[in-house]
This record gives structure tokens, sequence and C-alpha cells, in this order.
């Protein structure tokens, strides 16, 4: 599996540098003129006209009428940036003017018009290799992200295909409809029209995603309140409520700033929106990306080859029972045991992990023993772990345990609540607990909204700098472009 996504992500780095090598070809063969529209609107049968350059680095190669509009072909002359003053002559003196060219000649013959976006001949073509590239890239992420699924390798890498992928046919969508449009309303979409729709991306992402992040975040916050009625007020079953509070207020600043961006200090806001909005889309990518890959890591179920079963420990009674959510993890494995003893004849050992709380009287891992006892499972196939005070420590802990107890190779598997089963993949991924896989039990509707998102907030807590490196670049890209566009 590894191999085959490190040859895809080898093949869309080619992939991406063969396009903007086909783009630059097609930009030096097409570019060679740039005809403009010069005066709209012409009733009279005769139009003069003569022009100005400021640089000379441009010259007029050819004035023609078509469709009623007046239009000039300019040719460059020599390298380097050039305005060009065009005035009309005509037999209605009223409606006589110019118009101010802004055009850059570049190497190879080439010239590029800046009106107000740079554009040059043949850029439809440049800009249908783009969306190519866009498809390509965004059919491939999500092509990687099934067959990540289907090979349980559940981790960040299936979360990164996962959003980009949804990110790039979004983006791919609203480029698409953008094009459609400029030809069903007869204006020019230029190759800078593309950049500022792709550097707009965020925002058009954002509000596509606005009425389910709505109706996402309106369902958390009936589960927050449902969960505080059942388990009790706490901080952290607020979680819901402030995702919510968060989206409102972000998507209400970026709509303040994108409405600002027609005052006078329009590129200030325009940035602003832009950088926030690409942020919120970022997040809303990773947010849903990682709802789906912990959905479908919840569902999945282990071959029926298992050797051991690390039980994922949590808090437990005052009396040393275990608690419901415990209770459901032990249930699960036993459940998994009973059904490949029966199918394969093949008895896994259980490694239940957790060690003993402030407030426990016994570790969590002897606890599980003991119900693991009364519900019938001989004691030689139990290897309690009963140091580790966290999953990160019980997972790594419990590899030590199964390490010290197999004899060659081994094929493992972990029990936990569905919400954090993917929590357990990463970490198992993490501390090389190899050839792993989960085994989930439920938990009450109420709860698991909230327990996911505080899963969610330690995944991006856990990965903070290769998330932080992303925003930083995601911001420069599309708001250094823009600043660039406008």
């Amino acid at each position: 599996m590894k191999k085959r996504i490190k040859k895809r992500f080898w093949f869309l780095i080619i992939f991406l540098f063969s396009t903007l090598a086909a783009g630059a070809v097609v930009t030096a063969v097409c570019a060679g003129e740039y005809t403009n529209n010069v005066y709209f609107c012409i009733e009279a049968e005769e139009t003069g006209y003569h022009y100005t350059t400021q640089n000379g680095n441009v010259e007029l190669k050819n004035v023609f009428k078509e469709d009623n509009v007046l239009k000039a072909t300019f040719v460059p002359k020599s390298i380097g940036y050039d305005v060009v003053y065009f005035y009309t002559e005509t037999d209605e003196p009223v409606f006589d003017g110019y118009v101010e060219l802004k055009f850059w000649s570049g190497p190879f013959d080439t010239i590029f018009c800046f009106n107000p976006l740079i554009d040059f001949e043949g850029s439809i073509y440049v800009i249908v290799l783009f969306l190519i590239l866009t498809t390509v890239f965004g059919v491939l992420l999500l092509y990687s992200f099934v067959d990540l699924v289907f090979a349980a390798e559940y981790g960040y890498a299936m979360v990164a295909c996962c959003g980009a992928g949804l990110f790039c046919l979004q983006n791919l969508a609203a480029n698409i409809n953008t094009v459609i449009a400029s030809f069903v309303n007869q204006f020019s979409f230029g190759f800078g029209n593309y950049i500022y729709e792709f550097t707009k991306a965020g925002g058009s992402f954002t509000k596509s995603m606005a009425a389910l992040m709505a109706v996402f975040c309106l369902f958390l916050i009936i589960s927050n309140l449902s969960l505080i009625r059942h388990e009790g007020f706490r901080i952290h079953n607020l979680l819901g409520v402030v995702l919510g509070v968060v989206w409102v207020s972000g998507f209400i600043v970026y709509q303040y700033l994108e409405n600002k961006s027609f005052d006078d200090i329009s590129k200030i806001y325009s940035v602003l929106s832009n950088g926030i909005s690409a942020v919120i889309s970022y997040f809303i990518c990773m947010l849903f990306a990682t709802v789906i890959s912990a959905f479908m890591a919840s569902r999945s179920r282990p071959p029926l080859n298992r050797d051991y079963i690390v039980i994922l420990g949590c808090a437990i009674n005052r009396d040393g029972s275990l608690t419901p959510i415990l209770k459901g993890r032990v249930d699960a494995a036993i459940g998994f045991a009973e059904e490949q003893l029966k199918k394969t004849g093949k008895q896994p050992k259980f490694v239940p992990s957790g060690g003993q709380g402030s407030d426990e009287v016994i570790s969590e891992g002897e606890a599980m023993k003991r119900y693991l006892v009364e519900q019938g499972i001989d004691e030689r196939y139990i290897l309690p772990e009963t140091k580790s005070v966290n999953t990160y420590e019980n997972i790594k802990l419990s590899k030590a345990v199964i390490d010290n107890d197999a004899r060659g190779g081994y094929k493992p598997a972990f029990a936990t609540t569905n919400y954090h089963v993917f929590r357990g993949y990463t970490l198992s991924k993490k501390l090389e607990l190899k050839n792993v896989r989960g085994i989930s039990s439920k938990t009450k509707w109420y709860f698991f909204p909230n327990a996911f998102l505080r899963e969610f907030a330690g995944f991006i807590a856990g990965e903070w700098k290769l998330h932080l490196a992303v925003i930083i670049f995601i911001i420069t890209v599309f708001t250094l472009t823009f600043i660039y566009l406008v």
C-alpha cells in the first residue's frame, strides 16, 4: 500500500510539472499576438484611429471590425512593459475616446495583456490544462482515500487525501461553472480570471458548505444539550457548542470582509477575506475528511486471524467495576474472539490495558481482567498491562507485553469505542504496531459527536506542526497571488 501511495504521489508531482511545461509550451506557441476590443457599439461606416506607446515595446499589427466592435491586434517588438493609448475617430465625435491597454512583451516573441488581469492568446488551452490537472489531482486523491479505507490504513494520509480531493473537485466545479458562464454571457474569461477564481476557491468552498456546516453544527449543539442532560454539565461537554460559535463567527467575519472588499481600501479587505476563507475551508475539509475517515474506521471489521486483542482502557467505577463504556469495549473484544474461535478455531489472547488513577481502587487493566475471567475467559489468555495512563501508553506498553509473549510475527487488534477507533489506528501506526486492526463498540448517540470532537481536537493538536505548515502555505499562496492580481 505504501508503495502504491508513494507511486501516486510521484505521479502527481511529475504530472504537475508536465502540465506546467505543457502550459509554457502552449503559451510560447500561441501568445505571439494579442487582439483586444478597443471600441464598442459602432454605428458609423468609417472609423479612424491612432495610437501611441509609452515605451515602444509593442506595435499595432492590424485593426478590424467584428460584430459591430472595433478590434486591434498587437504584437511584441522588444522585451519589456508598455502602455498603449488607442484613440478612435468617428463621424460622431461625442462617442470618440481612447482606451488604455497595458502589455508586457516577454521572451520567445510573446505578448501578455493586463486588462485588468493578465491574459494572452491561447489562454483557454492553458486553462483547460489546469482544469485537467485539478481533475486528475481530485480523482486520484479520492481514489487513494478509498484504497486506504480498503487496506485499513487509517491515519493522516487518509484524511489528507480525502480533504484535498474534496477541495480539488469543489474548486474544479466552481471554475468550470465560471468558464461556462463566460461563454453563455459572452464575456472574456482569461487566464487572470482563472487564477483570480482559484485564489478565491476558499471563499467559494466556504459558501458552498455553509448550509451543510450549519446543519452539522446544529446537530452538535443538540447532542451537547442531550449529553449535558444525561451526563451533567462539564466544560468538555460543550465542544459542539464551541464549534458552532466559532463557525458562525468566522463565517460572519468572512462575509463582512468580503462585502467591505468593494470599498476604497478593497485590497486590504479582499486579502483578509481571502486568507480567512482559505483557513476556514482547510479546517472544513479536515473536519469532514476526519468525520468520514473515523466513520469508516468504526465500521471496519478485522479479519478472523488475530493473535492478540489490546483492550484500550478508560475510567472505571469507584468500586472497581467497569463503566458502561469500558464494559462495551471488553464485550466487543470477547464477541470478536468468540466469533474467531468458532469459525477458525483460533483463540486470541487479551491484553487489557490501563493503569490506576488517583481515584481508582485498582488499575483499569486489572478490572478488565477480572471481568474477562467472570465471562469465562481462561487466565492463560489474559496478559494485563497495568501501568499506562493514556491511549498512547496503552498501545506502547501493550506492544511491549505482546512482543515479550509472542514467538515470531503476530497479528494484533485493539478494541475501543467507535469514536476512538481512528485515533487508535493513528497511534498504532506512530508506535509501529504493525498489521493492527480495530474492533469498535457502540456508544449512545448523544455521546458520540462530542467525543469525536475531542478526538478531532486531539488529532489536530497531535499534528499541529504539520497543520501549521499547511495553513502558512495556503495563506501565502492564496493571499500573495491575490495581492498581485488586485
